[in-house]
């Protein structure tokens, strides 16, 4: 190196000893600095996205409240697929990839577990089991139906109609009924998710499709003797919810919330034209909550009547985050929050002041 060039850089350095250096930073860094790693700013949506912001994301599972942990970070894949509250608590239907469904609760009082139906192994490695009969595997769908009696729909195929209902007795936890559900070969229609609804009389199970050559679609209607077929014009559903006798409809990308009456067999729109969210639906006597959950988790409430959309904005806690599974909502029976069921996680949002809180994980 020349003089001439080290007299150059010995000058750049100098000038740069009075500087300081600034570089953008997004809010998600690989840095550790004495605080650790920076996490992003999970409550800025443009940011929510990032694995750092899943509502579970620097949880251990079995650190909040107590009882029979599922580790649900670890392979296989599992993901609650049905929630009801059934008294003082919520029960989940849990499918486990590969493996055998099984039933547990949750306590709404203190956020205990407990497993109910079906053989899995805790977080520590321990073998668990309870009641009698043989698995739940391919679980898709769990409800509670109007006799009290619990009923599975165990789907092993989800690109068929193929599947059977299997009947619980909650009390004893005993597999006590099961039947294969009519076959619905030569359609030329496909299951539109891997969600199913068990209807609640415990007979049968709805299924959204839709056909082959596009998006549109309907339910089927699925029971031991029949496979029924109900086009829905105007909502091409893939979430369904049960309630007052009818079939809620959401449609796939939330351009439309329907109605759909087992009676009369006929489908009606709920007027109102704003964007729903489209990946959740809860109905209660009052009130449609959708859930949309492509970014961080948004809710719209709608009423069922005029159609009326209320997005619920500036939520605050672990129900603003992101999941991987498709969230699921009820209604607490005496609070009037909502009871999620996000990633594992219990989470209890209340609508009124926004504010959010995991119960248990």
């Amino acid at each position: 190196m020349t003089w001439a060039w080290l007299s150059l850089l010995l000058g750049a350095s100098a000038s740069l000893a009075g500087c300081t250096l600034t570089l953008e930073f997004d809010g998600y860094a690989d840095a550790k600095p004495e605080g650790g790693t920076i996490a992003p700013p999970c409550e800025d949506p443009t940011q929510a996205h990032k694995a750092d912001c899943n509502v579970v994301a620097d949880l251990t599972p079995g650190t909040i409240a107590s009882g029979f942990t599922l580790d649900w970070k670890s392979l296989p894949t599992k993901e609650v697929v049905s929630a009801f509250v059934d008294g003082e608590k919520l029960v989940l239907g849990v499918h486990i990839l590969g493996g055998e469904g099984i039933v547990m609760s949750v306590a709404l009082a203190d956020g205990t577990r407990k497993l109910e139906y079906g053989h899995a192994t805790d977080i520590a490695g321990t073998p668990h089991e309870a009641g009698s009969g043989s698995g739940l595997d391919f679980l898709r769908s769990l409800v509670k139906t109007t006799e009290g009696t619990w009923v599975a729909h165990v789907w092993p195929d989800p690109a068929t109609f193929e599947g059977s209902l299997v009947t619980i007795d909650p009390v004893t936890s005993t597999r006590s009924n099961s039947f294969v559900l009519m076959s619905c070969s030569g359609s030329d229609d496909y299951p539109r998710s891997t969600h199913s609804l068990v209807d609640p009389s415990g007979d049968a199970v709805w299924i959204a499709y839709h056909t082959v050559d596009s998006d549109d679609g309907g339910v089927y209607r699925i029971s031991e003797n029949a496979c029924e077929r109900f086009p829905t014009p105007g909502v091409r559903p893939k979430h369904l919810a049960d309630f007052g006798g009818k079939i809620w409809l959401l449609d796939l990308i939330g351009e439309a919330l329907g109605v759909f009456d087992p009676v009369s067999k006929a489908t009606t729109l709920v007027p109102g034209k704003d964007h729903l969210g489209s990946n959740g639906l809860l109905v209660t006597s009052s009130t449609a909550w959708t859930i949309d959950s492509e970014i961080a988790l948004a809710y719209t409430r709608v009423d069922p009547v005029s159609g009326a959309r209320d997005p619920l904005s500036g939520v605050t806690g672990p129900a603003r985050f992101q999941v991987e599974h498709p969230p699921l909502a009820r209604a607490h029976p005496t609070t009037g929050e909502l009871v999620l069921a996000l990633d594992g996680a219990i989470v209890f949002l209340n609508p009124n002041d926004r504010k959010s809180r995991i119960v248990s994980y």
